[in-house]
């Protein structure tokens, strides 16, 4: 799939093992050159964070080189959150800081809860930027309405909003620094349990929404395979 679209960046936010169980298959080489089918790829640079690593491959088949950037996020658990947003904040402008001509592909394990708050994450601070609004809520449907599951809890929703608060008001935090000669502004405030309460009751709304489409949509299905009344039932749930 990398060959085929170009890709020229892979965002990984899984360990290759976690709580003694496999989550992700091994698709580079630490040393020297592994083969995958007809596909050679080597390893030309890493870097290693607290937090993530950044390894650079070639890949070469017949005679076409092509180098990948990978960033691997190492501090985020299953179906459950990084311990600080401002780890993840960092990781996510590493990764915008590279300029590319592909979209990235982004995974985990099964590639809903962590990759879903990752796109979401990305996703909603391009909205900020361009348009001044954040929209959480929907930006999380619409991830959904392509693969189910995106941002897979409830504490993964609060940490979302957490995130993008970060990200946001550090980014403005360092424009008024270079603005005013070094001056930094106020410490930034810390949600309240109020505001996490409110976050989660959103998100277990929109959780019930989904589920409610997909029983409509099996419905819907279900009566489509009976022959009869076909042309009225397309009305129905158009």
């Amino acid at each position: 799939m990398l060959w085929e679209q170009k890709v020229e960046v892979v965002v990984m936010l899984t360990k290759l093992v976690e709580h003694a169980r496999f989550r992700c298959e091994k698709y580079w080489s630490d040393s020297g050159e592994t083969m995958f089918g007809a596909f050679q790829v080597s390893l030309v640079s890493a870097q290693s964070y607290t937090d993530y690593t950044i390894r650079t491959f070639k890949l070469q088949k017949n005679q076409e080189r092509r180098h990948v950037v990978q960033f691997q996020f190492t501090s985020w658990p299953d179906k459950g959150i990084p311990d600080s947003p401002w780890a993840l904040v960092d990781f996510q402008r590493r990764v915008s800081a590279l300029k590319t001509t592909s979209l990235p592909v982004v995974h985990c394990s099964a590639g809903v809860g962590r990759t879903g708050t990752y796109i979401a994450l990305q996703n909603i601070v391009n909205q900020a930027m361009t348009t001044g609004h954040m929209d959480f809520f929907n930006t999380v449907v619409r991830l959904r309405e392509d693969r189910t599951h995106m941002v897979q809890t409830a504490e993964q929703y609060v940490f979302l909003h957490q995130a993008a608060y970060v990200a946001i008001l550090s980014q403005t935090a360092s424009s008024i620094f270079n603005a005013n000669n070094g001056n930094m502004p106020s410490a930034i405030p810390v949600s309240s349990a109020e505001q996490n309460l409110f976050i989660e009751q959103e998100y277990k709304e929109d959780d019930k929404n989904s589920e409610e489409n997909k029983r409509d949509s099996k419905v819907e299905k279900g009566l489509k395979d009976k022959p009869r009344y076909s042309r009225i039932l397309s009305n129905c749930f158009g």
